[in-house]
């Protein structure tokens, strides 16, 4: 496995990690990845 193919899979499971987990944290009010400022939604 290469760098970029290794950097590549990575960030994926991350950001699958955090779908995950904010699914999971949901009926809890827990916020896993907030909007930040940039996004222009509701920012915490």
């Amino acid at each position: 496995m290469d760098l970029k193919e290794f950097i590549a899979e990575t960030i994926s499971a991350i950001a699958d990690a955090t779908t995950d987990l904010q699914e999971h944290y949901t009926s809890e009010d827990i916020v896993i990845n907030p909007p930040s400022a940039q996004s222009g939604s509701e920012v915490y």
